[in-house]
């Protein structure tokens, strides 16, 4: 998920733009729902793996 440039709006809210057009708000809640996906996501690649 490379984002192409990072973005600071007036009222200070920073957004990540992405070279196909979607953008994503940076904030320490997004950030945290992100590492609680990213876990999530390697406990399921980890049950796959198990069952190979």
């Amino acid at each position: 998920m490379a984002h192409e440039k990072e973005e600071t709006r007036e009222n200070g809210t920073k957004f990540l733009n992405y070279p196909d057009g979607r953008e994503l708000e940076f904030s320490e809640e997004g950030c945290v729902q992100i590492r609680k996906d990213i876990q999530k996501y390697k406990q399921i690649l980890q049950g796959i793996k198990s069952q190979l």
